[in-house]
């Protein structure tokens, strides 16, 4: 039986359950073979516009390796607004952070500011993001 936030899911009894909204969800299995019943660990779920998931899955950075400047690029033609951009060391401290009002298909990122080395830039957009390893050299 599934569970969200408000109590028993009607209806809700097969081993997978799609959750139609955001918000909490884990599921209580009732076996001999486990001898009485066993709850899931709980799920937060956040769901995502289909705009949203393009727009992520479909963002690349060139060059990679880069010196001073690399570009995003997006290869679906969507407006998204209100990005950020966050670049992370290799011991997960945020060494650089951009917002970008309005944003379609191509951003160019000036890099001069880092050191050499392997980054992680992940590009945010609401609760959702995507993650690219960098090489500045």
């Amino acid at each position: 039986q599934w569970y969200n936030i408000s109590g028993i899911i009607s209806g809700a009894i097969n081993k997978t359950y799609v959750a139609p909204t955001n918000g909490s969800y884990y599921v209580v299995i009732n076996s001999s073979c486990i001898n009485g019943t066993s709850a899931s660990n709980t799920l937060a779920v956040t769901l995502i516009s289909m705009e949203e998931h393009l727009f992520l899955n479909n963002l690349s950075l060139s060059p990679n390796p880069s010196f001073n400047f690399i570009t995003l690029k997006s290869r679906s033609n969507v407006l998204m607004e209100k990005l950020k951009i966050q670049i992370y060391n290799s011991i997960g401290q945020c060494v650089k952070s951009l917002y970008l009002k309005d944003f379609q298909s191509e951003e160019i990122i000036n890099l001069s500011d880092l050191s050499p080395g392997v980054y992680n830039l992940s590009v945010y957009h609401g609760t959702t993001f995507n993650t690219f390893k960098i090489i500045k050299y």
